[in-house]
């Protein structure tokens, strides 16, 4: 049985997200929402205007909804969801006061929100635990570069691996050119140093990240805000 998808942010991102989904048989495209109004000439499938959002949401019925928008946007896509439908955010740049927002709803939806949705990200988070766990007495530097239009500084992702640690970690940001993204973790003593990094090559990895929490989502039948870290599991060591 297919699953139903739903794609809301037809940006840079967005598009390859839609083609991936458009193009895999394990999903029905059933429409894709962006800002401005489509030309239907450029594009094999659905695509409407924000407007038409409830309307598109009732006549489909998706069993997933996937968000890649604004964080402004993602809270008003929201309020066309019904109760107990399923919602993969992958939006960025969320203050907590609009995070706090999504956990209120995530009571009556299944809602993963995923800002670091990409399985290498995932890994490397596992990395960090490890050796958090074994070297407390190291200073952490973060560093992310990402293309120069991202709006969110620090991403999303990096405020996401400082809060592994449980203290301020220092996050250093660059955004220049087009740079898809790259995070790397330093952990320094007087005598030596770890760095952990990882790079994205394309907004592919998006896309397969996007499709592996939407499958897992499916699979979910109680209303919860998820993350990645249910996703992927717990905590590799646990104090």
């Amino acid at each position: 049985m297919t699953i139903r998808v739903g794609l809301l942010g037809m940006g840079n991102t967005g598009r390859i997200i839609a083609e991936s989904i458009f193009r895999d048989k394990r999903f029905d495209l059933v429409f894709a929402v962006k800002k401005t109004t489509p030309r239907p000439i450029d594009y094999r499938y659905s695509v409407e205007t924000r407007e038409m959002l409830p309307h598109l949401i009732k006549k489909f019925r998706p069993n997933i909804i996937v968000d890649f928008t604004k964080p402004e946007a993602t809270l008003e896509n929201i309020k066309c969801l019904s109760k107990g439908m399923g919602i993969v955010i992958g939006t960025t740049g969320f203050d907590r006061e609009q995070i706090c927002a999504l956990r209120r709803y995530g009571r009556k939806l299944r809602m993963l929100y995923a800002p670091n949705i990409s399985s290498g990200i995932n890994i490397l988070m596992k990395l960090c635990q490890i050796v958090h766990r074994f070297w407390k007495d190291a200073d952490i530097e973060i560093i992310e570069e990402h293309f120069r239009e991202k709006k969110d500084s620090p991403s999303g992702t990096a405020k996401k691996i400082s809060d592994l640690f449980k203290q301020e970690i220092p996050i250093h940001s660059i955004r220049a050119g087009a740079i898809t993204g790259e995070h790397k973790i330093l952990f320094v003593t007087k005598t030596q140093k770890i760095t952990l990094s990882h790079s994205s090559f394309s907004r592919q990895v998006f896309a397969d990240g996007t499709k592996k929490a939407a499958l897992w989502l499916n699979q979910r039948r109680r209303n919860k805000f998820y993350t990645m870290e249910d996703v992927y599991g717990e905590s590799i060591f646990k104090d």
